[in-house]
């Protein structure tokens, strides 16, 4: 609303100078500059903005083969001969063609020159209709009928337009806007770049960025001269009644426009932003949304994965100790009844009975072990310890397993050995877990290499237990260190088992900042290593 009513109070000004300073056909046809000179002096008493005029000239046309200029000096109240000022060239150029063209109106100068910039006012009366619908008689007018017998050139005096009337007219519509961060911009119509007056700091997108809001400005309104002057006539319009056939004159184009745009971004622009911020908010919100749901399917999968294996853990569980139990049972119960009496039998019998024992209590002892992982009550004494030292005591604690499959076992230590850090109870029952396994998937005469070296470029220990047993198959691979999880081939083969020993060497192994590595293939073993840091000296 403010820019549309700065453009209708310049055009106001602009349209009362055209309406006051042009001329009637009989004072031009009489030569009586005098009364020009009192209308002009009306003009410098009664007007606004009586500097907006600057220059005033007269093309005298009444010779058609040529168009005469004259010069108002306000001085001599007279019209002299002149010369054409720079920058009419182009605009004498048409004048000339116009009264030479064979149809009238047919090549009309435009009643504003924006080049100068000036107001073209032609030497004729025309009568038009208000916008109320009265009749009025405006000096100045034109039509196509006939061609005016010359034209009024009211120069306007772009200095003062700009330090002046611009100034004050956004002072009036726009006063402490720029509190708000605004800069209002007059440019041209037909070239943005060309600025004419600007208000505030200037943007470096000012002729491209889109403006919150524009108006057109420098042009005239003969349709609206009644509204353009409510309290009156302007200068120059002369309210006659008449019969005459009134018409409706067109009006001229704007040659300027008013832009307002924020410092910070056009309005078009922040809400193009806030647009885009909220599509990049939103996706990301359904892309938060989709990995949720991704996320609930993969944990509801490994629920149900996890749900199976405990079951089977259980199963299994049951199963491996019922066995024990139920030998040891049975034959302390043939013992306590009496049906063996011999010393060979009974020896025979307490043997089984100390195996299964054994048995027994190794696997309480790996369910405890990895119940106390779980719930990472388990705790570690690190100290250094020899390599050396714990595959000999891992050997020794799995020396019964060893006697009784008959495995062989091959040794290839490195000498000299630097020490590791580690739980010397924790690193022992890895390896024995290890070495069994070796022994339990090696088929029926295991044999088990036992290696270990140092890799000087990761600075670290590297103890690696081989078998050449049935392997590994690649599916089963990637998983054989979850708990509860066997392999189909061990599954099939019905090898004694609950799935938890794998993973409890891998926890213990990590707890000592270590890592394990599994290499195999279907039908040629397995070969598992342990990666254990350097002790450190320190």
């Amino acid at each position: 609303m403010d820019a549309t009513q700065f453009g209708r109070d310049f055009d106001r000004e602009i349209m009362r100078a055209y309406l006051s300073l042009g001329m009637d056909e009989k004072t031009f046809r009489e030569g009586s500059w005098k009364a020009y000179a009192e209308t002009y002096e009306k003009w410098m008493q009664l007007a606004p903005y009586p500097r907006l005029a600057k220059d005033i000239l007269l093309v005298d046309a009444r010779d058609l083969a040529h168009s005469h200029l004259m010069h108002f000096n306000h001085a001599s109240a007279k019209f002299e001969a002149s010369d054409w000022p720079e920058g009419f060239a182009e605009l004498a150029q048409q004048m000339e063609r116009e009264y030479r063209a064979t149809t009238p109106g047919g090549t009309s100068p435009p009643l504003i020159y924006e080049k100068v910039p000036a107001i073209i006012v032609p030497l004729s009366t025309v009568q038009v209709l208000g916008s109320g619908g009265q009749k009025i008689e405006v000096i100045g007018g034109t039509s196509a009928s006939h061609l005016p017998l010359g034209y009024i050139i009211v120069t306007l005096d772009v200095p003062f337009i700009k330090q002046e009337f611009l100034p004050a007219l956004t002072a009036r519509h726009f006063n402490n806007k720029d509190k708000f961060g605004y800069a209002l911009t007059v440019s041209s119509s037909a070239n943005p770049q060309n600025v004419i007056y600007q208000f505030g700091p200037p943007r470096v997108d000012q002729g491209t960025s889109p403006a919150d809001a524009t108006a057109s400005i420098f042009s005239l309104h003969f349709d609206e001269i009644t509204g353009y002057f409510p309290d009156g006539n302007p200068l120059g319009v002369q309210n006659k009644p008449s019969t005459a056939r009134a018409t409706r004159l067109s009006d001229s184009p704007a040659v300027w426009q008013l832009s307002i745009r924020p410092q910070s971004g056009s309005l078009q622009a922040m809400v193009t932003s806030a647009r885009r911020r909220n599509l990049v908010v939103s996706f990301g919100i359904l892309l938060l949304l989709a990995i949720s749901v991704a996320i609930i399917i993969i944990s509801a999968r490994r629920a149900h994965r996890l749900g199976q294996q405990q079951m089977y853990f259980v199963s299994a569980v049951s199963h491996e100790l019922r066995t024990p139990l139920a030998v040891i049972y049975s034959l302390s119960e043939n013992l306590a009844d009496g049906v063996v009496n011999s010393p060979p039998r009974t020896e025979q019998y307490g043997a089984v009975i100390k195996k299964e024992s054994r048995r027994l209590k190794e696997m309480v002892e790996q369910i405890l072990e990895f119940a106390a992982v779980q719930s990472d009550a388990k705790t570690y004494n690190l100290c250094q310890l020899s390599v050396e030292e714990i595959i000999e005591k891992a050997l020794v604690s799995a020396c019964l397993i060893i006697q009784e499959s008959g495995a062989q076992i091959e040794k290839e230590i490195a000498p000299e050995l630097p020490p590791i850090s580690g739980d010397a109870a924790a690193m022992e029952r890895a390896l024995q877990n290890l070495i069994s396994n070796a022994i339990k998937y090696g088929g029926e005469n295991p044999k088990v290499r036992l290696k270990a070296g140092l890799d000087s470029e990761k600075d670290e220990v590297q103890i690696t237990i081989e078998d050449q047993g049935m392997g590994i198959a690649s599916d089963d691979l990637p998983h054989v260190f979850e708990p509860f999880y066997r392999g189909r081939e061990a599954t099939a083969a019905q090898i004694n088992g609950n799935g938890l020993g794998l993973s409890l060497v891998k926890r213990i192994v990590e707890a000592q900042k270590g890592r394990v590595t599994v290499r195999s293939a279907p039908g040629r073993g397995s070969a598992f290593t342990i990666h254990l840091p350097v002790a450190s000296n320190k």
